[in-house]
């Protein structure tokens, strides 16, 4: 902070034009944070600038042509960490999150362990294990890392609910429940919450029914309170490429069995600014610390005879089995709901487990009771049996070209892990609560800190295409950005990405490149392939959609006819696409159409959108004629919530805005409310009668208002139950 840094891997834009210009590439960019880059930060940064001005952002208009941004759950609106923008500078407040984050998942971890009676010390090293882990490291800037602060707290203030059934009990655990919804990764949230209901259940026979009663008001009330959130959220996924896809079949995801050696070589397929393994850094790699690896055998017998104990080896036990893709436990994935998810998210569960365990461990050999021979041998067992297994890891991995290639090789990073490891199983051995050597700082260098000059700065290739789309024309950029900029966009970057925008776009290529494509929609379901612009491109819609510019690197020749050079110097060269269709527009004629018979005519190129518009949900059209040349339809008024159209038609028509339809958006006619058809079958149309017309439309979401009586009530029961205390 005083150095004037911020945390953030901005410097990633170094590596795309028009920001290469003006980004240094230093630190050297990390590939694995590209998501924090393109996608939370600037989310974190565009909701604090409308929260500021007191509006709460509902729509996103500068992605996907439109797209749900509360509804999103992980914009996490409502969770108080993206309030800190509207205090204090974007450019702090980033930085002040993630210190936030750690320290919280650190403070949870250890209200958890105090609650089963461990020790301080013990405690403190289970908190710090878990809060420096890879996986809290690797995900601090993600909302995941929001959610890990609640998984240990949902199970202490279980815990706490089972030792004092009391009603502020109860709240207490209601208010842990929302809080873990509204941090914004609902994966994460579903995960604390099943891991918590089992705990909840194996901690029955010391609460009876009616701790389990309790419990159950609990999370319900917990939910409730959340039900703002909720709702807006399953109407999304409902209409989202997540749900389209996994509601057909499941692909269930898994990491490679060799890719364990990571709980001892951190670095084994790289840190993503090198890297060669099947999936990024913070999905691989296990590592949290030496010690506690080489303590399992202690920790073992340490758990196996307290509270908690065997529910914690279980717990890591069953998610190293998820995460690994063993066979039988392989087939909880397919599920009602956690289907929507995936196994790769598996590895904060299992960090957690090992937290515990570490603890269990330090606590037993901080008692320095004497245990016999058996226990040493079985560290030194141990010992040989990791060192083995990560010999044979490094030995597979030598004929993989980017491993070899790697500026720290496999065979320094085992020589490093053997002495710390061997340096670890003497100190068990001895029975001394010690912390080895680390290999590298992995907490405290994985994040990169760059210039705050470099936060998201504006370049003159931005600036020009912002004053020419003032109106309202869409742009084309290397990256995601667009709502930063004030820029429309018709690509984008989510983890649900709305359903009808990626069918109308459409997959690029045939055969074996459409399967591909196939492939590279499933992985959008974990956001990791966004709608790329690329795709954008080369799509039917492009000019449909009124792509008017392309920001391209400098010197890249047009990339299809009809584009024309407007801007050209050293950060980029920008194509104005002249064949682009207004924002809004007039069209004579309307067809009724299936979804099915309208993707094929938009993939076929059979529709001539300048005259006719292609209706959903319905049987006849409404009667229509060729407009004369004046008719038009121009834009008034673009706003988050609200779009205002001036159409003027001759002739009974359909006025056009190319803006996605979703469910609560209404339109009016003059004041008067009018039907909004789907149109084209991601869009919106009205149809308008001879004159001139004030066309609106207005986002009045469906699930917002009957969520928030749902949350007011239920908060109003939680604070009753804090008012009421001890009874």
């Amino acid at each position: 902070m005083l150095a004037g840094l911020t945390v953030s891997p901005v410097n990633l834009l170094s590596d795309a034009w028009p920001w290469r210009a003006v980004v240094p590439p230093e630190p050297r960019p990390n590939a694995a944070l590209t998501d924090i880059a393109q996608v939370f930060h600037p989310w974190l940064i565009w909701a604090g600038r409308h929260l500021r001005e007191g509006v709460l952002p509902l729509w996103n208009p500068h992605a996907y042509t439109g797209v749900p941004f509360f509804g999103n759950g992980q914009s996490a609106l409502l969770f108080p960490l993206t309030l800190l923008p509207v205090v204090m500078p974007p450019v702090i407040a980033v930085t002040v999150v993630s210190w936030l984050k750690l320290f919280g998942i650190g403070l949870a971890t250890y209200w958890f362990l105090r609650t089963l009676a461990v020790a301080p010390l013990p405690a403190l090293i289970g908190a710090w294990t878990f809060m420096l882990s890879a996986t809290v490291i690797g995900w601090l800037q993600w909302t995941l890392a929001s959610t890990l602060m609640f998984l240990p707290a949902l199970l202490a203030a279980t815990e706490r609910l089972r030792l004092r059934p009391r009603w502020r009990t109860t709240a207490v655990l209601a208010l842990v429940v929302s809080l873990d919804v509204f941090a914004g990764y609902p994966q994460g949230t579903l995960h604390g919450l099943v891991v918590t209901t089992v705990w909840a259940l194996c901690r029955l026979p010391g609460g009876g029914l009616p701790f389990a009663a309790r419990y159950a008001a609990s999370v319900t009330l917990g939910l409730g309170v959340a039900a703002i959130q909720l709702l807006p959220f399953v109407e999304y996924v409902r209409e989202s490429l997540v749900f389209a896809y996994r509601g057909q079949w499941t692909l269930a995801l898994s990491a490679p069995a060799r890719s364990a050696v990571t709980f001892l070589m951190p670095y084994f397929y790289g840190t993503g600014a090198e890297a060669w393994g099947p999936w990024q850094f913070n999905i691989l790699t296990g590592w949290v610390g030496i010690v506690p690896i080489a303590a399992l055998p202690v920790a073992v017998v340490a758990a196996w005879r307290r509270p908690g104990g065997r529910f914690m080896l279980g717990l890591g036990a069953i998610a190293l089995a998820l995460h690994f893709g063993a066979p039988v436990l392989f087939a909880l994935s397919t599920l009602p709901g956690l289907s929507l998810g995936t196994n790769l998210r598996l590895m904060p569960l299992i960090a957690l487990a090992l937290a515990a365990l570490v603890a269990f461990a330090a606590e037993r050999l901080g008692e320095r009771v004497e245990t016999g021979p058996g226990l040493r041998h079985a560290v030194a067992a141990w010992f040989l049996v990791v060192a083995a297994l990560a010999l044979g890891a490094v030995a597979g991995a030598r004929t993989e070209r980017a491993a070899a290639a790697m500026s720290m090789s496999l065979t320094t990073q085992y020589a490093l892990a053997l002495v710390g490891l061997t340096l670890g199983a003497v100190l068990v051995a001895r029975a001394l609560v010690a912390a080895a050597p680390p290999q590298r700082p992995l907490a405290m260098t994985y994040n990169p800190s760059v210039a705050r000059a470099s936060f998201y700065p504006t370049t003159p290739a931005l600036d020009y295409v912002r004053r020419e789309t003032a109106d309202g024309g869409r742009v084309l950029t290397p990256g995601h950005l667009g709502l930063l900029y004030g820029l429309l966009e018709a690509h984008g970057y989510d983890g649900l990405t709305p359903r009808r925008i990626e069918e109308v776009i459409g997959r690029v290529g045939v055969g074996r490149t459409a399967q591909a494509g196939l492939l590279a929609n499933t992985l959008a379901l974990h956001g990791s392939e966004p709608l790329s612009g690329a795709r954008l491109l080369v799509s039917p819609v492009l000019d449909l959609v009124g792509v008017r510019y392309l920001v391209l690197p400098p010197g890249t020749p047009a990339p299809r006819p009809a584009l024309t050079v407007a801007y050209d110097a050293a950060d980029a060269r920008v194509f104005r696409n002249d064949a682009a269709l207004p924002h809004a527009f007039v069209v004579g004629r309307g067809r009724c159409v299936t979804d099915r018979e309208a993707r094929r005519l938009i993939a076929a190129r059979a529709v001539d959108f300048r005259r006719e518009v292609l209706l959903a949900d319905c049987r006849e059209a409404p009667p229509a004629s060729e407009p004369g040349p004046g008719a038009a339809a121009r834009i008034t008024g673009y706003g988050l919530h609200a779009v205002t159209v001036r159409a003027v038609t001759d002739r009974p028509a359909f006025a056009v805005l190319t803006d996605t339809w979703y469910p609560g958006w209404a339109a009016y006619v003059d004041g008067r409310p009018a039907r909004l058809w789907r149109a084209d079958h991601a869009f919106r149309a009205v149809s308008v009668d001879p004159g001139e017309h004030l066309v609106e439309f207005r986002y009045e979401p469906t699930w917002v208002k009957p969520g928030l009586v749902v949350s007011l009530a239920s908060l109003a029961l939680v604070a009753g139950m804090l008012v009421l205390g001890r009874s």
